[in-house]
């Protein structure tokens, strides 16, 4: 589990953390070779408002690139 997700597990009631969990893994991020790939499993939090895009390291290409979130 990534260092992010510990925190929020830690300061975050397990009802809310749960509710987080399952709300970011409806979302993809999908880099530009095409790989798509649970947001969540990525290391990342799905928020209300949160950006459209981020900075991850691509299991396929093994490189960070710039990856688009979408919903799955």
């Amino acid at each position: 589990m990534p260092a992010e997700h510990k925190l929020l597990k830690f300061i975050l009631p397990k009802s809310l953390f749960e509710v987080l969990r399952h709300g970011t893994r409806k979302w993809l991020l999908e880099c530009p070779c095409g790989h798509k790939w649970d947001l969540w499993d990525a290391g990342g939090v799905k928020g209300a408002g949160s950006k459209e895009s981020t900075y991850k390291k691509c299991p396929h290409l093994t490189r960070t690139s710039h990856g688009l979130i979408c919903r799955d």
